[in-house]
């Protein structure tokens, strides 16, 4: 862990790295959909500007399952999944996928997301079973981005059992810095920890 720490191009400090997090992979003009509450509780979705104001004075977004992220932005208006949850077709941009297994050791885990040639830009440690992994998809458009990555998504579930379902760009990962009781693991005080940070990189080269 203390590799990503190190190699991560983005520093930044426990104490604020939520907001860094949303600073980076989201605009300042594009809604941000987060739940930090019960599974069939609905989103709360502001622009970056909002999250900014809730964020002030090191405050974290968390709950006691700890807090998801859906890692692409979402459109202005009323979510069209149930209980006020937003699905695929809110999404106002397709730019980023996410890698995760509950299977692989997660010695395992950190090292493939060392050595995967994808443009990862985002690693967090769920404090359970995985750490997730968000990488900036490849295309011109939206729909190629997802080709793009169901493509790649399939490739690895078939070789190393990811989880084939994150080819959906509302999907659920877990939200850096925010504290779990429910679901961590023995080992984990229950903090969702970001262990690197990047805005952007390119395909074909690996992490480290």
């Amino acid at each position: 862990m203390v590799d990503f720490l190190e190699a991560s191009p983005i520093r930044f400090s426990p104490q604020t790295y939520q907001l860094t997090l949303l600073e980076t992979l989201f605009a300042e003009n594009e809604i941000v959909a987060i739940k930090a509450g019960e599974y069939a509780d609905p989103d709360e979705a502001l622009y970056v500007e909002g999250w900014r104001k809730k964020l002030r004075m090191g405050k974290r977004i968390t709950g006691k399952k700890g807090a998801w992220l859906r890692p692409n932005p979402m459109k202005l208006g009323k979510p069209s999944g149930g209980n006020g949850t937003y699905t695929d077709a809110d999404c106002s941009a397709v730019r980023y996928g996410f890698l995760e297994s509950d299977f692989l050791p997660l010695p395992l885990q950190l090292a493939m997301f060392a050595s995967l040639t994808l443009p990862i830009v985002a690693i967090t440690d769920s404090a359970g079973k995985s750490y997730h992994a968000i990488v900036r998809l490849k295309g011109e458009t939206d729909p190629e981005r997802r080709a793009w990555w169901a493509s790649n998504l399939d490739s690895l579930n078939r070789a190393f059992g990811y989880d084939a379902s994150n080819k959906n760009p509302s999907k659920y990962t877990r939200l850096a810095g925010a504290f779990r009781d429910e679901g961590r693991r023995a080992d984990s005080s229950g903090e969702q920890q970001l262990i690197y940070l990047a805005k952007d990189r390119q395909e074909g080269t690996a992490i480290l």
